[in-house]
């Protein structure tokens, strides 16, 4: 029983991947029906990870139902005072993972991806999901053109769906770090860029390809490689305090933020906005957006594009801290075991946090999905995640 119920999960996350995807698809449309679908799933998920520990928990040990117990609570905690689904489908999972291969799990969530973007493509041909369209690019480029959705919410999610289609293909991939990967990346970065006009994503397709190919040099041996590698990756392990410090130190300090980057496409601005109009609180608060129902104009808070302060203000300083801490956590344990897949694969969803909020959104970002190795004090598995060899 023990071994089906722990099957299911890997059933369960591909439908929430799934359902998910598609439901925030159909925002754009009358779609009731699917919304109905999407809430009837997560409910079905819901009771199914409670059913899951209740037969798994005479197996646990005591520090095991403690830490469920906080799981719990921050999840409750934090949902209740910021009113945000960002991290919701996350607490479930972690608390759920226990006994999880994640490498399989990774397997069904890009199944999902995949499935759920062939799905969308046909319903916007089909003329059911409208072709969303934005003029010019974001994160600093700027190029005539039209992005497309072609179904999805918005260009930028269509991107941000192929960024991570991208990753987790890299993460189970079996020989991941070879050129012809490199190459196949940069011309999807190009594509991407084309359609979308998304810069964000498209960039960090073309770093991801960009350091795959300076990893594969370390393979084939190359000294030069071996260098600009194992220096990338050192740099790499820090990158997270880097961009939180400097988030939180451009926002109290616009002046310093704009003197380095500029207006960075209104994002220095609305960060300082944001940091001045909200108090940091322990469980943080509900967020003003242009989509709110309370939104006004006059107190300038229209979008809030950086993950780092989204999560300080939004969802407090506790989960803010033990997000950093674990984010931390699975990059220096990657670095020591020379998984650079892994490693580059969470420094590129660090890096997407500085632009955007997808970095602590569950939907857009599976390494999230990952903190239960670090909660549950499992190994993560190196199979298919680099094929580097120690020296």
């Amino acid at each position: 029983m023990k071994i089906k119920i722990s099957s299911i999960y890997y059933v369960f996350l591909f439908i929430w991947s799934l359902s998910g995807t598609i439901s925030m698809a159909a925002i754009n449309t009358n779609a009731s029906a699917i919304a109905v679908i999407s809430s009837f799933a997560w409910n079905a998920i819901r009771c199914y990870i409670i059913v899951k520990i209740l037969f798994e928990i005479k197996n646990y040990k005591r520090k095991d139902i403690i830490v469920l117990l906080i799981i719990a609570l921050i999840g409750y905690f934090s949902s209740r005072y910021s009113e945000s689904s960002f991290l919701i489908a996350g607490f479930w999972f972690i608390a759920g993972a226990k006994g999880i291969d994640w490498n399989k799990a990774i397997k069904y969530l890009l199944r999902a991806q995949i499935f759920s973007m062939l799905l969308i493509f046909c319903g916007c041909f089909l003329g059911y999901f409208p072709d969303t369209a934005k003029t010019g690019v974001s994160s600093g480029i700027t190029t005539s053109g039209i992005g497309h959705s072609f179904g999805y919410y918005h260009p930028n999610d269509l991107a941000g769906s192929i960024l991570q289609i991208i990753m987790m293909s890299l993460y189970t991939m079996k020989r991941p770090l070879r050129l012809q990967v490199s190459f196949t990346f940069l011309t999807i970065a190009g594509i991407t860029l084309l359609i979308t006009r998304s810069g964000t994503s498209s960039l960090l397709i073309a770093f991801i390809a960009l350091m795959i190919a300076f990893f594969s040099l370390e393979k084939g041996r190359s000294t030069i490689g071996r260098f600009i590698s194992r220096n990338l990756a050192s740099l790499m392990k820090y990158i997270i305090l880097v961009l939180a410090i400097c988030s939180v130190l451009f926002s109290a300090r616009q002046d310093l933020g704009e003197s380095l980057l500029g207006d960075f496409h209104s994002r220095i601005t609305q960060m300082a906005a944001y940091f001045a109009y909200y108090k940091i609180t322990p469980w943080g608060q509900p967020l003003i957006n242009h989509a709110s129902i309370d939104y006004d104009w006059r107190t300038n808070l229209y979008t809030l594009d950086n993950a780092y302060i989204h999560l300080l203000l939004g969802f407090g300083y506790i989960v803010f801290l033990l997000f950093i801490a674990i984010y931390i956590m699975l990059i220096w344990r990657a670095y020591k075991s020379k998984q650079y897949v892994l490693l580059l694969i969470l420094c590129t969803y660090t890096i997407l946090g500085f632009t955007e909020t997808m970095f602590i959104r569950v939907q857009y970002n599976f390494t999230i999905l990952l903190f239960s190795q670090i909660i549950w004090k499992r190994e993560p598995s190196t199979e298919r995640l680099n094929e580097v060899r120690k020296t």
